[in-house]
């Protein structure tokens, strides 16, 4: 076999017009297209990386940045100290808090502990206060590095109310004493001005077999003395039992509001319809509260208006004689009217109860008993409540 180099010289030598190409340079000439297009498509990738590289750094760099200082920064809450309910003296209403409603019976919860509870659910918003909030940032270990801001809480106001401790724990120990295993309830109101002195027992939610029974009083009279509406006072869930017996309906004199009645009332509708007779005919809104007041001492709000309306002296002097029948109490000092009830109707069996009062005392006592003589522990309480060692605290 002879040389390619032969080969190509006998070709050239037969056709002297053709010129021959070298093997050798034709395979350099694919080896630099194929560089050419690595190199392209290498450029490309890298010029693709580049932008992608300049997206994250300069488009959307802030945005990466506040990220990843977020996840360094922790927002700490601070709890604000709560208001404290205090009696009218100044001093804590109970010693400590339980949890519960007013109308529990005072064998299960402590009926000041309970009014206590009944009232911070009421005046929640003002005793809480608002919380602060403190921001620090974190290494990557969750360990503080730096304060970054503080809001201080606000701590919540103080409330005042008008409860004299001592007339309130008189009232539940009376009322314990008296209930022998049934219901009762207490109200003690200053006559002039429809504050609460004292609570115990089922005073906001009464339960029928517990409730006043008044009988002889007419319709329109019972209304204008708000016997069979809710009181108003500042407690939650209040509900009324008023309501007519059945005997009432069937003879239709809630039609007329000129006939006489049998009212099925609750015992702070009977307190404040006996203020209003006492004071001249003023029915008030009973109020627990007296003042929101701040840690500096500074009265912090009025807790509520002491709304009251004039009810015609007509109306409130047919009371005692027509349906609270008017009597002498045994009470050292002034005459007091005092209202009894008690009975067995066709319907329901009616509660004893007592309500002291007078154009000369002070204070209404409404003491309802299920099971008992409530005559006597309502002089005991008015004696209780007209005695002068009850002090006040706050504006």
């Amino acid at each position: 076999m002879g040389l390619p180099g032969g080969s190509l010289a006998r070709n050239a030598a037969r056709d002297p017009g053709v010129a021959v190409m070298p093997r050798s340079r034709r395979h350099a000439g694919m080896r630099e297209r194929r560089v050419a297009l690595v190199s392209a498509v290498v450029v490309v990738m890298t010029l693709a990386v580049l932008v992608r590289l300049w997206q994250l750094q300069v488009v959307n760099g802030p945005a990466y940045a506040r990220a990843a200082a977020a996840a360094h920064v922790r927002t700490v809450s601070l709890p604000a100290a709560q208001g404290g309910v205090l009696a009218a003296d100044g001093r804590p209403l109970a010693a400590e808090r339980h949890h519960g409603a007013l109308a529990g019976p005072p064998g299960d919860d402590d009926g000041a502990d309970a009014l206590r509870t009944a009232l911070e659910d009421w005046y929640g918003e003002a005793l809480t206060g608002q919380a602060g909030q403190r921001t620090v940032s974190v290494d990557t270990h969750g360990a503080v590095t730096r304060v970054l801001a503080v809001r201080a809480p606000r701590p919540g106001h103080s409330l005042i109310t008008n409860v004299d401790g001592r007339v309130q724990r008189l009232a539940e120990q009376v009322l314990s004493r008296l209930e022998r295993g049934g219901g009762g309830s207490v109200v003690v109101l200053e006559a002039s001005t429809g504050r609460v002195i004292a609570l115990a027992g089922d005073v906001v939610r009464p339960r029928p077999g517990e409730s006043p029974v008044i009988r002889g009083v007419p319709a329109g009279t019972a209304a204008a003395l708000g016997l069979t509406a809710p009181s108003g006072i500042d407690l939650p869930g209040e509900r009324t039992a008023a309501a007519p017996l059945l005997e009432d309906l069937l003879d239709g004199n809630l039609l007329n509001p000129s006939r006489t009645a049998v009212v099925l009332t609750g015992p702070l509708q009977l307190a404040r319809a006996c203020a209003a007779v006492a004071n001249g005919g003023t029915l008030f809104s009973p109020r627990v509260a007296r003042a929101l007041v701040r840690v500096d001492g500074r009265a912090g709000g009025e807790p509520g208006a002491w709304t009251g309306r004039v009810v015609t002296p007509p109306v409130a002097g047919r009371i005692p004689a027509a349906t609270l029948h008017l009597v002498r109490d045994a009470l050292t000092g002034p005459s007091a009217g005092r209202g009894t009830g008690g009975a067995e109707t066709g319907v329901i069996t009616e509660p004893d109860w007592s309500a002291s009062f007078g154009p000369k005392l002070r204070f209404v006592v409404v003491v309802v008993i299920s099971h008992g003589d409530a005559g006597g522990a309502a002089r005991e309480l008015q004696k209780a409540a007209a005695a002068p060692a009850r002090t006040t605290a706050g504006p």
